[in-house]
């Protein structure tokens, strides 16, 4: 399968353009959450074939160009019985729904058929694909699963053998309660986000649970909070005080960065802009807890600093009993090598 052509900057530094895209990806590129949903969404009879184990992600893009901005779509292989199968799953956020999903779908599943073909000459048969909506929209899904039922044979039923048909599996989130939204932590949280946002509800309680918060790694924390605030109908005062008004400790730690950004005169202009959160990190709040930590040797100082630009060089977040060991001027080395590596990325 071919690969994304997402650029370096849009993967890692773009939190706000685009959120739906980056919530979904975060969420669906964590193969432990990927599996957790198709287990939770899937007949019994298919996930109790599946060898979960052999879940892979494959690169590759199929939607067409003018839908990616109301689209996702993420591709899977496993295998059952030894032989390999496709989950392929289409993430839609319009606000209302097209009659001809099943249609699309058709197209992209030749369009993978196309690549495996590409790369497997006969006599090899064609995988199985099991095309997976998730549809985010603020109205019950009332569209046909069926393939068939787009297609005019009213008039002659005969024809019907001769006509392509399949049925798309559905997540519908607008009639998904948010008791039922179960697996991973960051599936759960990411879902009711999703859903909270169809419904203009995203200061609820259910996304605001502080104790599935807190299982988030910091990074997925992040990415739930600026969704919230980039779809929601959500101003800086108001997200600043929901932030504030959490009580877990780890979360109020993994936040404080966020909340720094929200306190710095004009991040809402930015915002309107459409600037990324990664331009705001480079305003005096991060600069200064860097200088910070440098001059007075401030071992918490540095780490924090460290975790911040890690984080926005979309970098696997170091463990802080790892930095706590390290000698200060190793500190300050790896700070300053992260510290350069963002100054190029915001062409500082």
């Amino acid at each position: 399968m071919s690969s994304d052509s997402n650029t370096a900057e849009s993967g890692q530094l773009d939190f706000i353009h685009q959120p739906h895209d980056k919530l979904f990806k975060t969420c669906f590129t964590d193969l432990e959450s990927a599996i957790s949903f198709f287990k939770n969404h899937l007949d019994k009879r298919i996930v109790e074939a599946v060898d979960w184990t052999s879940l892979r992600r494959l690169e590759g893009n199929f939607i067409d160009e003018h839908l990616k901005a109301t689209e996702m779509d993420l591709l899977y292989m496993v295998t059952i019985a030894g032989r390999t199968k496709y989950l392929y799953i289409l993430f839609e956020h319009q606000s209302t729904q097209d009659p001809r999903v099943a249609f699309r779908l058709l197209k992209y599943m030749v369009r993978i058929w196309d690549h495996f073909i590409a790369e497997n000459p006969p006599p090899a048969k064609l995988p199985p694909i099991l095309p997976f909506v998730l549809a985010q929209n603020n109205k019950p899904w009332t569209i046909s699963r069926q393939f068939i039922d787009l297609v005019d044979l009213e008039d002659n039923l005969a024809l019907r053998h001769n006509i392509p048909d399949f049925a798309y599996e559905l997540l519908d989130l607008k009639t998904l309660s948010y008791e039922g939204i179960l697996g991973t932590p960051m599936l759960q949280s990411f879902l009711r986000a999703l859903k909270a946002a169809a419904e203009n509800t995203l200061l609820n309680d259910y996304v605001w649970d502080e104790a599935l918060l807190a299982k988030l790694p910091p990074g997925a924390l992040i990415r739930v909070l600026m969704y919230i605030y980039a779809v929601g109908d959500i101003d800086k005062k108001t997200m600043l005080a929901k932030i504030n008004s959490l009580k877990d400790p780890s979360i109020k730690e993994n936040t404080m960065t966020l909340a720094q950004q929200f306190k710095q005169e004009g991040f809402e202009e930015a915002r309107l802009q459409g600037l990324t959160l990664a331009q705001q990190f480079k305003q005096e709040g991060i600069e200064e807890g860097w200088q910070k930590g440098r001059q007075e040797g401030w071992k918490d100082g540095l780490i924090m600093a460290i975790h911040n630009f890690e984080q926005i060089l979309g970098q696997k977040t170091t463990a802080k009993d790892i930095l706590i060991a390290m000698p200060i001027a190793d500190l300050e080395e790896r700070g300053n090598q992260l510290k350069a590596a963002v100054n190029q990325l915001l062409g500082k």
